[in-house]
């Protein structure tokens, strides 16, 4: 729901998000955010910039904080997840290989290859999440997995965080089309890092999660064929 069009102004809508997620709004002197509603008035009213929550989704809310800096008051936007449970990325394989997802990015307007991944389900755990999205893109199921750490894809504009879990599945099947996938593609260790250097696989949660994988020592991992 866009809460602009409705009865609830982006300032009320604020300060309600400020009681239901105050680690949010963390104070800091680095960056404090300024919630006098006289001081976010004036600067409204003096720039024309609103302050509050200027757009709402089931998947994001996209919040415009007051922020008082060493040169004065400033508008500064940041986007939150609208769910508050794990988002995760699977770093998923299968028969000896990384399973990856060829996919149209609606953002880029472009098709990237991709590790799998999924916003966070509210109370959803990561470890279910990450079956929930293995059986929703792969048709697939989770036979074991473990956590690599946690990634944070763009700390300028998302306060949201992603868990990067490495799994082992079964065989996966994807639905045509389901979320714009176009195809699974099944990497080799060699070949998935060849893909990486020649620009192939720009995908930043794909980046950090593979990052994560080389840098765990666990024999665990050790099953990969190269």
């Amino acid at each position: 729901m866009n809460h602009n069009t409705g009865l609830e102004s982006p300032w009320c809508r604020y300060l309600r998000l400020m009681e239901e997620r105050p680690q949010a709004f963390a104070p800091s002197p680095l960056l404090p955010i300024e919630t006098d509603s006289q001081t976010v008035a004036d600067f409204t009213a003096r720039t024309g910039q609103a302050i509050g929550v200027v757009y709402e989704s089931r998947y994001q809310i996209m919040v415009v904080d007051l922020v008082r800096g060493p040169e004065g008051l400033f508008a500064y936007e940041r986007v939150l997840p609208a769910a508050q449970g794990d988002a995760v990325v699977a770093v998923p394989i299968w028969d000896g290989k990384f399973v990856l997802l060829e996919q149209f990015r609606h953002a880029l307007r472009r098709c990237q290859i991709a590790f799998p991944r999924g916003f966070g389900e509210g109370k959803l755990s990561a470890e279910k999440n990450i079956c929930k999205e293995i059986q929703e893109e792969l048709q697939s199921e989770v036979l074991a997995q473990r956590p690599l750490g946690r990634i944070a894809p763009d700390s300028g504009l998302t306060a949201g965080e992603a868990c990067a879990i490495l799994c082992d599945i079964t065989e996966p099947k994807p639905v045509p089309h389901y979320e714009a996938i176009q195809r699974v593609v099944c990497l080799t260790q060699t070949e998935l890092e060849r893909q990486i250097a020649g620009g192939k696989i720009s995908d930043g949660f794909t980046l950090s999660a593979y990052t994560l994988y080389q840098t765990s020592k666990a024999r665990y991992y050790s099953r990969i064929r190269t």
